[in-house]
């Protein structure tokens, strides 16, 4: 079935995005905010799951099909944040949370994944090079934003320092997409003219995790900016998350007075979005 922009408001569908969202009505979001299962990080033991595809170019592939369908759902001034965690060839370890670097995820196995002309030990890029295709299929690249953590995991090698940011990009559909700059303005750096400032590119904030699941989850404080800069203030705003976990994504923007919809494979995890939603879980 095709659905109207009211069957998907404020709900979230199960299923794999790939499939679902074929069913979503164009220009019908105002801005897609989402964490996709990162390359080479974790089995979610689902058949359909993303992530652990044995390429990196399968991984893009599969992403940038779902950020296809993303783009047709957008409406013409929407869009795209899309945060992407990195990696190494070689060896790599697959744990039991869905955010790499998350202080209590625990090993499950290791996986080796080697990418033609790069020896071991070289870090992959997924970020840049999901963005980088995106580009290709008609994505404005508008700004890479870097997370920074301060409370990143210890890490053993010596003879590099701790990784303690990632990347969010910010994509847009078209030239003129909406961004209200005034909604994220910081307060300006002591002695200057001006009392504020416009938001900068590197934002600071904590890992979150969440004590329904032993997942990690996308944390609000760095959902929050995308909602205010990315959709206007009213409930005909709807935010979408294709891959939406523990429905994070949702609660910022029902939080925010704005709609959500999305999608999410896990029935477990489904649970977890709908009974935070119905507690009205909002901080």
């Amino acid at each position: 079935m095709k659905y109207e922009i009211e069957d998907i408001t404020n709900k979230v569908f199960l299923g794999d995005c790939r499939t679902v969202l074929k069913e979503f009505p164009d220009d019908a979001v105002q801005a897609c905010i989402t964490s996709p299962p990162y390359w080479n990080c974790r089995d979610y033991k689902n058949e359909s799951q993303m992530g652990m595809e044995v390429s990196i170019e399968g991984y893009i592939n599969e992403l940038a099909d779902v950020m296809d369908e993303v783009k047709r759902v957008l409406r013409p001034d929407g869009s795209l944040w899309i945060n992407i965690g990195d990696c190494w060839t070689g060896n790599n370890i697959i744990r039991s949370d869905g955010r790499r670097g998350f202080i209590k995820s625990k090993k499950i196995i290791n996986v080796k994944r080697d990418i033609e002309g790069l020896s071991n030990g070289n870090r992959v890029g997924v970020p840049w090079r999901v963005a980088f295709e995106l580009q290709k299929r008609g994505w404005i690249l508008r700004l890479e934003i870097i997370w920074a953590k301060p409370n990143p995991m210890p890490e053993p090698p010596m003879n590099r320092p701790t990784v303690a940011h990632e990347y969010v990009f910010l994509l847009a559909k078209t030239s003129k997409y909406f961004y209200n700059a005034d909604a994220v303005k910081e307060k300006a750096n002591e002695g200057s003219k001006y009392e504020t400032r416009n938001k900068n590119s590197v934002w600071k904030v904590r890992s979150a995790s969440f004590k329904g699941a032993h997942i990690a989850t996308f944390p609000q404080e760095l959902i929050i900016p995308m909602v205010l800069a990315g959709t206007p203030e009213s409930l005909s705003s709807i935010v979408l998350d294709p891959f939406m976990g523990s429905g994070t994504t949702a609660i910022v923007a029902k939080r925010l007075g704005r709609s959500y919809t999305g999608v999410e494979l896990s029935k477990e995890y489904l649970k977890i979005i709908n009974n935070r939603l119905s507690q009205q879980e909002l901080f």
